[in-house]
């Protein structure tokens, strides 16, 4: 049994014993007792709206085609994932040259969000490459002996 279903089976035995108690005293709880149950049930079956978080609220302006031109593929990939792990639908726009991503999004959204962290995982995803790079010549290319 659901937790309503439950709520509304002791909601019911409850106003039965609103009209059938002894007492008054005993109606009187036991309309004490229906008020919370349908204050209750009426809490579990219309939660609360949740507020809006930050990005939420960027989301809402108007919606500009961006135009993104990208130094290179890695860049370009990693963008694109960001754009698509956002809830956007980021396109390809090879034919203008190169490495370049469209994404239609609010400026401020892209700005503030997309942009912000695109620049940390740039960051990240260089100092990976040189820590890769670093370790392959040193690997490869230099002597053991010295």
């Amino acid at each position: 049994m659901s937790e309503v279903e439950n709520m509304l089976r002791r909601l019911e035995l409850v106003e039965r014993l609103c009209t059938s108690g002894a007492t008054p005293g005993e109606r009187a709880a036991a309309m004490a007792r229906a008020a919370e149950l349908r204050a209750r049930l009426q809490a579990v079956l219309q939660p609360e709206p949740q507020e809006e978080s930050y990005e939420d609220k960027l989301r809402r302006g108007p919606e500009i085609e961006i135009d993104i031109r990208l130094k290179d593929e890695w860049s370009a990939r990693l963008l694109f994932a960001l754009c698509v792990s956002h809830g956007l639908k980021p396109r390809w726009n090879r034919r203008r040259g190169g490495n370049r991503v469209i994404v239609s999004s609010p400026r401020r959204f892209f700005e503030e969000v997309i942009r912000r962290e695109f620049s940390q995982r740039e960051h990240e995803l260089y100092q990976m490459f040189d820590g890769v790079t670093a370790n392959y010549i040193y690997g490869n290319y230099y002597d053991d002996e010295e």
